[in-house]
């Protein structure tokens, strides 16, 4: 209409901001701009039975002013549907300012912009999932944690992501900054004895190293997680010992003359085997919450891309109701009796793009209930 032209030249004859919703409303049908607000808000919270009011008022507004009543009609439902994703003009612009920088970032320096997506997703393990999947499709590898390479978050390397080593389960911030304050001072770690040598015991205790261990943060040193873990305590025993000859003033005899310290290979440490596939694939998810150098589900990965419709993390989008064909790792079970004393499960299930939980009534957990075992590979 002729009289829209000023109201939407400027966005090409689309409705893109609230404000032209309600100048529309008050050039077009005679609201007052408090009456425009009204039809804002009930446009914004599609109040189906306030809209109805609306639409009488504007339509009825509209042709009182000379407008044709099918054109009225028709402009409040193009409004109406402009509603479902608009914004006012001020909330439009700053958008797109985060918009353009974020786009930028990502084309320009995307590893960095993977790196700081991940840590401020890292509370949600289905988002990282996501976004290591995204990075792994872009050609960027996202390693392990690594004691004498990652950071508090996740940064970037040459190689790839680095994992940050606050974002292990069990590993606290505090403990991070002063192993990593003992790198800055004195360089590399050199292997297990060293490291307790060199921190807090106080902050880094145990439990800490046994998340590091776990978590692939020591493999570096170049000893099976299996030998670490089995001479952790002699370390930290080690590393306590030369804490307290520190902090009292004792030094042996010869310390002013060459190192007293040991390394992890002159202590005598029992070697032992590293741990089968499948734990150590463990561990990586119990410290990581992810899968990360390889998944349980990399042997069927072939047979999931040519038999299920979609990936957990396009769930989203697809239309409820909807038959989908999805496959994964079943990570938990949860069964229950209904009040018809029948029996029904709620299984979580996961692939290489997030979790979902998947419902089994009575009728199918009675024909299936058999194959709902913690890390059994289900369509």
């Amino acid at each position: 209409h002729p009289r829209l032209e000023q109201i939407l030249k400027e966005t090409y004859g689309f409705f893109l901001y609230q404000e032209q919703v309600m100048q529309t409303a008050n050039v077009l049908a005679g609201y007052s701009m408090a009456m425009a607000d009204g039809l804002r808000k009930a446009m914004g919270k599609k109040k189906a039975d306030v809209m109805e009011k609306h639409r009488k008022i504007f339509t009825e507004g509209a042709v009182g002013l000379g407008v044709d009543k099918k054109v009225a009609a028709d402009i409040f439902e193009t409004m109406e549907k402009f509603a479902a994703y608009g914004f006012n003009k001020s909330h439009s612009a700053a958008y797109a300012v985060v918009t353009y920088q974020t786009a930028y970032l990502k084309a320009n320096y995307r590893q960095e912009y993977m790196a700081a997506l991940l840590t401020s997703v890292v509370s949600s393990i289905e988002k990282v999932s996501f976004f290591i999947a995204e990075c792994n499709q872009s050609g960027i590898p996202v390693l392990p944690p690594d004691v004498n390479e990652s950071m508090v978050e996740f940064s970037v390397v040459p190689a790839g992501i680095r994992w940050g080593l606050a974002a292990i389960r069990n590993v606290g911030e505090g403990a991070v900054e002063n192993l990593l304050q003992a790198r800055q001072e004195n360089g590399r770690f050199l292997d297990l004895a060293d490291l307790c040598a060199r921190v807090d015991l106080r902050v880094c205790n145990k439990r800490i190293f046994e998340g590091l261990i776990k978590a692939g943060a020591l493999d570096s040193f170049g000893e099976s997680r299996a030998t670490l873990l089995h001479n952790l305590d002699a370390c930290i025993e080690y590393g306590q010992r030369l804490a307290k000859d520190e902090s009292s003033g004792q030094f042996g005899l010869f310390d002013s003359i060459g190192e007293s310290k040991v390394s992890f290979a002159q202590m005598g440490p029992k070697k032992c085997p590293e741990m089968d596939k499948k734990t150590l694939l463990n561990w990586e998810k119990e410290m990581l919450g992810v899968y990360l150098s390889d998944n349980p589900l990399s042997e069927v990965k072939d047979t999931l891309k040519s038999r299920a419709s979609h990936v957990i993390a396009e769930l989203g989008s697809v239309e409820t109701g909807a038959k989908v064909r999805i496959g994964g790792l079943v990570t938990s079970v949860r069964k229950i009796v209904t009040r018809f004393k029948t029996t029904m499960a709620f299984v979580q299930l996961e692939d290489f793009t997030g979790s979902i939980e998947v419902s089994l009534r009575p009728q199918a957990y009675e024909k299936f209930g058999t194959f709902l075992q913690d890390g059994a590979m289900l369509l």
